[in-house]
């Protein structure tokens, strides 16, 4: 019985210590992206980056809905910054987030995926692509959120 109260205690206060800070979108309006085409900083994509503070481990969430469905991908691309926000390189040398278009809606139409993405050291992030590789079908209602 007293192991089981440990362990309960434990199950309680161990939530305390997680460092999440909130979310935010990187777009205070989602976008459209066209079949087949793609939007970057500057063009289509708003340069808004977001400090990190010190945080190691961030989550991303894609968001989008699909005009039709395919087994072509959504690619979503993002840089970090090491310097507060003065020189930016890839995140990773591929894609974070590579979506088929038929990939399950969460509510209605809307698909919702979730990537778990390491930042060990770099002070802001920003969305730099997205490129819908989907020749016939566009994307309506684009967007990041990060949660830190």
């Amino acid at each position: 019985m007293k192991k089981i109260l440990i362990i309960l205690a434990l199950l309680l206060v161990i939530p305390l210590f997680a460092d999440y800070s909130g979310n935010t979108s990187f777009l205070s309006t989602a976008i459209s992206v066209a079949a087949d085409t793609e939007k970057v900083i500057g063009v289509g994509i708003a340069d808004h980056s977001i400090p990190l503070g010190d945080q190691s481990t961030i989550g991303i969430t894609c968001i989008f809905t699909p005009a039709g469905t395919s087994t072509s991908t959504v690619d979503f691309y993002f840089q970090v910054s090491y310097d507060g926000g003065t020189n930016w390189a890839l995140l990773t040398d591929t894609t974070i987030a590579r979506i088929k278009t038929d990939t399950a809606a969460v509510t209605g139409s809307i698909v919702r995926v979730f990537y778990e993405v390491n930042v060990h050291g770099a002070s802001h992030i920003r969305w730099s692509k997205v490129d819908n590789n989907d020749a016939v079908n566009a994307l309506t209602l684009v967007n990041v959120i990060l949660s830190y």
